[in-house]
């Protein structure tokens, strides 16, 4: 039942045992087992093996299993091939999630004035790369964004505004670099036969998500959104938005 060890109680030939000294040490087996010295009264970390690699428990049955001691730490398994191929290989909806380093950026504000040229949306984000990671735009404080109705619910947005009046197409594209190289482009706007009149969309920036399975797992790794319009005379606006790690696999 412990959460840490403050007795383990050795016992001499020859001399009797108390009752209480007794029920000190099982104690320390029910409940929470900690690993405890056993030179001394003090539960130790990182430091005893469950099994060996002669001696192997048949089967665990557990509800959650925590890997990792801190978020920038990456996962590491051993053993045979086949053990560790299964492992990695869990059927999709139930792979492994792992910590992969700080999860977000802090919120941001931008506009974007300047067309036909890429300009960086937020501040990077480096992380402990794993073998996939998902990585997206989110809402910080959904009360302080640009607000639109879109299917009958009032959602934070990133709103697109033209005056496009002489044009064929308006559009906004978001790109996310790898290590200062493009990896992925998302569009979205709307192109037409003929010329537009003004207008403006929006856009939840929960729509805006990636994946990357191409960095090198384990290895820190810097990911930075970009974005670019395409008309001179649009402009565009996030408020409050956050680079987020959505999930590493």
């Amino acid at each position: 039942m412990p959460n840490t060890i403050t007795a383990y109680n050795t016992f001499i030939s020859g001399t009797k045992a108390r009752s209480s000294e007794v029920n000190t040490n099982f104690s320390n087996y029910r409940g929470t087992i900690l690993p405890i010295s056993p030179s001394s009264a003090i539960a130790e970390n990182r430091t005893h093996d469950l099994g060996s690699s002669e001696y192997y428990f048949l089967n665990s049955y557990s509800e959650t299993v925590n890997f990792g001691l801190t978020i920038t730490a990456a996962v590491s398994f051993s053993g045979n091939t086949a053990g560790v191929t299964a492992l990695k290989d869990v059927n999709s909806s139930d792979k492994f999630k792992r910590p992969v380093g700080v999860t977000h950026t802090a919120s941001f504000d931008q506009s974007l004035t300047t067309s036909f040229t890429w300009e960086s949306l937020g501040p990077a984000l480096t992380v402990t790369a794993t073998d996939v990671i998902y990585i997206g735009l989110d809402s910080d404080d959904p009360s302080n964004l640009v607000v639109a109705t879109i299917t009958g619910r009032t959602v934070p947005v990133i709103r697109f505004t033209t005056d496009n009046t002489g044009a064929a197409s308006a559009e906004m594209n978001i790109a996310l670099l790898r290590d200062g190289t493009t990896i992925s482009v998302w569009s979205y706007g709307t192109r037409q036969v003929g010329t537009l009149a003004a207008f403006n969309f929006s856009v939840p920036p929960q729509t805006v998500n990636f994946y990357d399975d191409g960095a090198t797992t384990g290895t820190l790794t810097t990911y930075q959104f970009q974005w670019m319009k395409n008309s001179t005379t649009s402009s565009v606006i996030a408020l409050s938005l956050r680079s987020k790690i959505i999930a590493g696999l």
